[in-house]
């Protein structure tokens, strides 16, 4: 796939600290202070001061504090906290997701309807199997999720997602 997409060096575009990059790593678009890439780790579009992952697979992750990880999923993820650290580990999964602000469907959905939800599952998680099922940590289950975005205007959602990920770049600069 990398050569088929042209990205034949394993990293490409990013502006590292001192990070070692194992051979074997994908690392596209990315900036980080420091840190060490595992073997098995694919990174894309990721900003964090620090980043310690191997056996993951980050695309566009912003972060105001070092990401660790061995095993996980980071999907789309801004991430404003300051304190310890994002973890990815043990197969772990996260995928946040930007709503537009929608003012006839936001009574409808109540509380839930915030802007940016964050939504945890693991490795081993059938989502077809738990598609109704609250899991813990979630607001909502993967068909609430669903039913929030059925009609959601995607290019806003989309620039609520870049205007979020351009304000966490702003301040790791």
């Amino acid at each position: 796939l990398r050569h088929f997409l042209g990205a034949v060096p394993r990293v490409q575009r990013s502006d590292l600290g001192p990070v070692f990059v194992e051979p074997g790593a994908c690392v596209l678009g990315c900036a980080f202070r420091g840190g060490h890439i595992g073997k098995r780790a694919v990174l894309v579009n990721v900003k964090a001061p620090y980043v310690d992952v191997d056996d993951c697979v980050l695309v566009n992750v912003s972060s105001l504090r070092p990401i660790y990880g061995r095993g996980g999923v980071l999907y789309n993820v801004v991430d404003e906290a300051t304190a310890g650290r994002l973890s990815c580990d043990g197969g772990a999964v996260r995928a946040d997701v930007f709503v537009p602000e929608r003012p006839n469907a936001l009574p409808r959905l109540g509380p839930t309807a915030s802007r940016h939800l964050v939504i945890r599952s693991s490795m081993e998680t059938d989502g077809g199997k738990a598609w109704k099922q609250v899991l813990e940590g979630n607001e909502l289950s993967f068909e609430g999720v669903h039913s929030l975005n059925k009609d959601v205007d995607v290019s806003a959602a989309q620039e609520e997602a870049a205007r979020r990920h351009a304000h966490i770049v702003a301040k790791l600069s």
